[in-house]
């Protein structure tokens, strides 16, 4: 329901239990997400918008694991990635975890979800982005290593900014 030009309100569920938040509206980001209905767990991005499935938002446990899938896609149009390569994706994984720790996630969770998302789609769109994404075990070394460099950054009270060179 819209309060008015400025702020609108969420309603959504959160340990099954109903509630609404007020949002002020901040113009700055002009990466539109979009909902779209699907049965496939997934998402991707495109020319200043993020589309995440209904299927996906269903299958996300926590806000973490929805800020992983964010950063990633956030960081693909960021990063003015046109089409999916695997360095891109490997790109896109780096940038977003530092966009996901930026907004106040953990980004250790992105650990877990990537192999599960293979999981759940492997008749899907894992089989049709073998040649576009790194393999598991590469992604999930390289994560592991982004994380490391989050945290020791953290540690040592310096800005969480990419050491990204394009």
């Amino acid at each position: 329901m819209a309060l008015d030009k400025s702020s609108f309100e969420i309603e959504y569920l959160r340990g099954g239990s109903r509630q609404v938040t007020s949002v002020e509206h901040v113009p700055g980001c002009e990466h539109a997400p979009t909902l779209a209905l699907s049965d496939e767990v997934n998402a991707w991005a495109g020319r200043h918008r993020v589309v995440f499935t209904t299927a996906l938002m269903r299958f996300l446990r926590n806000d973490d694991e929805l800020a992983a899938v964010v950063g990633h896609e956030l960081a693909h149009n960021v990063l003015k990635h046109r089409w999916s390569q695997r360095r891109w994706e490997e790109e896109a994984d780096y940038v977003g975890s530092y966009f996901a720790a930026l907004g106040g996630y953990d980004p250790e969770h992105a650990i877990t979800l990537w192999p599960r998302m293979a999981r759940r789609n492997v008749d899907g769109a894992v089989f049709r982005s073998r040649q576009s994404h790194p393999t598991f075990p590469a992604r999930m070394i390289a994560l592991q290593e982004t994380i490391l460099e989050i945290r020791g950054k953290v540690e040592r009270g310096e800005s969480l900014a990419p050491e990204y060179q394009d």
